[in-house]
């Protein structure tokens, strides 16, 4: 990797998001727990992602998910829409920070 490709993914790294060009921005998801990747649901604290839905525990990957025994993203979707307000989304707060600085930059 060049230079310039070396400090754009320290950038990202960093503060989440990468203006690419113009107005198209790269925002990522921060990285939590030591994690070398992270998806949307890592950001969620273990009690939410242990939650257990009509005996069912959740399962984020395809490959091990087992109908009977699982349930998927949309299921913790609509259990955090429920129950937002007891659950800590303080993980979420670097990116929604880098969406923010986005916006505002743009609309400078």
């Amino acid at each position: 990797m060049g230079i310039t490709e070396d400090c754009k993914i320290a950038e990202l790294k960093e503060k989440c998001y990468l203006n690419s060009t113009s107005n198209l921005y790269v925002v990522t998801n921060p990285l939590i727990n030591e994690l070398k990747e992270c998806e949307i649901q890592d950001l969620f604290e273990e009690n939410v992602l242990k939650t257990e839905l009509n005996g069912k525990i959740f399962e984020k990957s395809e490959k091990d998910f087992i109908d009977t025994r699982n349930y998927g993203k949309r299921a913790l979707s609509k259990y955090v829409w429920n129950n937002y307000d007891n659950i800590n989304f303080e993980n979420f707060r670097p990116l929604l920070d880098a969406i923010d600085q986005i916006v505002t930059k743009y609309n400078d």
